[in-house]
């Protein structure tokens, strides 16, 4: 077990750089359902960081999409990226007053940079930002382009 590689969405907290400005990028795509998602974040005790939060969506996982969605009254993130397609099922599930709509951002097709730039370009050095969801498709490519290589 111990020589086994992790499960690429396996937990992960890494500094990332964008200029002078400091990044925590938190992977926490393994954990896809809410309740595991829901419990890490209590883990890693996240109180007085302004979080940037990241839910990967997919076409085969709609219902999941909306559960992630309506756990963000949980995490208190001050702004929201809506990666991968389709979005609509977690943009409905979003609790208006929780997160206001100019804070939440479908970025498509290629959210790494994007989502990076928004994070760290200008923001305060405690931002986090958590990624949620499920690793395939466009969850890969953003770990690629923070350099979380997802297969670590």
């Amino acid at each position: 077990m111990y020589a086994a590689p992790p499960d690429p969405g396996v937990l992960r907290v890494e500094r990332r750089w964008f200029g002078a400005t400091g990044l925590q990028a938190v992977n926490l795509f393994a954990a896809n359902d809410p309740t595991s998602t829901l419990m890490n974040i209590e883990l890693l005790n996240l109180a007085g960081r302004d979080v940037h939060l990241v839910i990967n969506c997919r076409p085969d996982r709609m219902e999941r999409n909306a559960q992630m969605g309506a756990i963000l009254a949980r995490i208190d993130p001050s702004m929201v990226y809506l990666i991968g397609t389709p979005t609509r099922s977690a943009r409905r599930a979003i609790a208006a007053p929780i997160v206001p709509s100019w804070s939440i951002w479908a970025v498509t097709p290629t959210p790494g940079r994007a989502c990076w730039r928004a994070s760290a370009g200008g923001s305060a050095p405690a931002t986090t930002l958590l990624m949620i969801g499920n690793i395939h498709g466009q969850g890969e490519h953003l770990l690629a382009a923070l350099g979380m290589d997802p297969a670590c």
